[in-house]
């Protein structure tokens, strides 16, 4: 970490300054409809119950923020890999 911020990552601001590049740092995530089932509440000597559909989805996202606070974001349905990436 200490090369990458001493050393690296001035490097590469140096770059993207004098091309007018824009750094962006990215993050993942995968959101899923499933549940626990059987953990629910209710009232106290009522057995629980829990209303199973079945119908289960699911949502895949990418983000990426600049350092000067830009963002950017797509939503995926599915897989998501280079392909869609590169694609989009």
């Amino acid at each position: 970490m200490q090369e990458y911020l001493g050393v690296r990552y001035p490097a590469l601001r140096r770059q993207v300054e004098e091309s007018g590049a824009i750094i962006y740092f990215i993050d993942e995530a995968s959101i899923c409809s499933d549940y626990h089932i059987g953990t629910t509440w209710s009232r106290r000597g009522l057995a629980p119950t829990v209303t199973n559909t079945g119908a289960r989805f699911g949502i895949n996202m990418i983000a990426a923020v600049s350092g000067t606070g830009q963002m950017r974001y797509m939503t995926i349905v599915g897989r998501f890999n280079a392909d869609v990436l590169s694609n989009s």
